[in-house]
Order: C-alpha cells, then structure tokens, then sequence
C-alpha cells in the first residue's frame, strides 16, 4: 500500500529576528498550490530540451566547420553552405518545439 503525502506542510521560515534567537514564523503550504507550477513546469520541458540540443549541436556544428576549414581550406565554401543549411535544421526543433507542443 503507498504512503500518502500529507495535503498541508508546515515549516519555518528563517527570518532576521529567527538569525538573532528570537521565534521563527511558520508557512503554511497545500500540494494544490504546487500542482499548477509543476504541471506547468513540466508542460514546457521539452522546449527547453530542444533549445539545450540545438544549442549544443550548432556549437559543436561551428567548431566541426572551424577545424575542416582549418584542414582543407580549399573546401571553405562547400563547409560554410552544409554548415547554414544544418544550423537551420537545427534551429528548426526549437520552433517545431514551441508550436508544436501541448497548448
């Protein structure tokens, strides 16, 4: 059988009196005021998974250009086009992300 939460928590508060020995005060709270926040914080999750795997994959894009540039600097324009072209498929996920999630 699961162990059941309880539906109100009391903790203090530290406050400045509480830091110089005086009483500390208590805060109330209920789960459902943290269910809104936390359904909305994991409503938005995957845009911000997307955001963090586009940012990485057009970093790691411009450092792979950088160092084929480097080797071959005869193939400086066919690098930079694939280069553009995968910078915009990757910024792509961020926007397929955003319109495309749970409203």
């Amino acid at each position: 059988m699961p162990i059941k939460a309880p539906l109100i928590e009391t903790f203090p508060i530290p406050t400045v009196n509480h830091l110089r020995g005086m009483e500390t005060q208590t805060h109330t709270t209920t789960n459902m005021t943290t269910l809104p926040i936390l359904a909305e914080i994991t409503g938005n999750l995957h845009v911000a998974a997307a955001a963090l795997a586009a940012g990485l994959g057009i970093g790691l894009l411009g450092a792979k250009a950088a160092e084929a540039t480097g080797r071959n600097p005869g193939a400086f324009g066919n690098i930079l086009t694939i280069s553009i072209i995968l910078a915009a498929l990757a910024e792509g996920l961020i926007f397929i992300a955003i319109f495309l999630g749970p409203k």
